[in-house]
């Protein structure tokens, strides 16, 4: 049997998109209590393997204080070489021989449902705002007007397969995809675990709202997989068990702070 954890605390106290006096700044306050979770869930787990995913913006501070908890270097992938959507982000891995992966030359026009693009790469795909991607008008003519990305175009942005976010509302699925992980780039990352495809695996994740690592790990080959996600959003949880509805949903990630928090199978152990 082999252990992964695998998570990737919200950033919105991290992020450039904060104003200056909200943005959280040092290894304190709200966004690192979130990152905290899996740090402990890495000391009670005791994985294998772990991944630890967020957005590259964050500051300097923060990125070299993740460090430290993790005792490792942090990765920096912009999800356009894998991808047609421009995504920096950061990883703090223990998987050896990781790197970061070639240019694949996918550009935005070959995940269009129809239309012509003006460029070669999408924006962020994002929850909301200025510059999200899907909220805002301003990513190509189709022709002479612009228009916003279907839904399918976004789970292609983000290299998920077509309608793997259906049955929940429309706006819900953009959020949710927004608020995930490229899989491309966490199956480029998974792809150097020494891991036999017939092997036991137990996965402990925080934050993986739609199950995006479960997914990679379905394509990398992986069947005897047992998914402890730990989510709270309905939709994101809905989108997972959709999928794959043999994942066991764990509810809020600071449960991992519990004195008598554990996974089932270490009762056996």
């Amino acid at each position: 049997m082999k252990k992964i954890l695998i998570g990737g605390s919200p950033c919105t106290h991290w992020s450039v998109i904060q104003n200056a006096k909200n943005r959280e700044i040092e290894a304190s306050g709200q966004g690192w209590e979130l990152f905290n979770n899996f740090v402990i869930a890495l000391h009670k787990f005791k994985p294998d393997y772990f991944i630890y995913e967020n957005n590259s913006s964050i500051h300097k501070n923060i990125k070299k204080q993740i460090e430290n908890e993790l005792n490792v270097t942090l990765l920096e992938i912009d999800s356009q070489l894998v991808s047609a959507q421009r995504r920096k982000r950061i990883y703090g891995t223990n998987i050896k021989g990781v790197t970061v992966p070639e240019d694949r030359g996918i550009c935005l026009q070959d995940v269009l449902e129809y239309g012509e693009t003006d460029r070669k790469k999408s924006k962020t795909v994002r929850v909301g705002g200025s510059g999200s991607g899907w909220g805002n008008k301003h990513e190509w003519d189709m022709p002479n007007r612009d228009r916003v990305y279907t839904t399918t175009e976004l789970e292609r942005l983000q290299t998920l397969p077509d309608g793997y976010t259906r049955g929940i509302p429309e706006r819900q699925r953009r959020k949710s995809l927004g608020n995930g992980w490229t899989a491309e780039v966490i199956i480029e990352l998974m792809q150097h675990m020494n891991i036999d495809k017939d092997e036991e695996i137990i996965v402990v994740s925080l934050y993986d709202g739609i199950a995006t690592g479960r997914y990679c790990l379905d394509k990398l080959g992986y069947k005897n997989v047992k998914y402890y996600a730990f989510e709270i959003d309905k939709y994101a949880m809905q989108v997972a068990n959709n999928n794959y509805p043999d994942i066991i949903q764990c509810g809020d990630a600071f449960k991992v702070r519990e004195n008598n928090w554990h996974i089932e199978e270490e009762v056996g152990k």
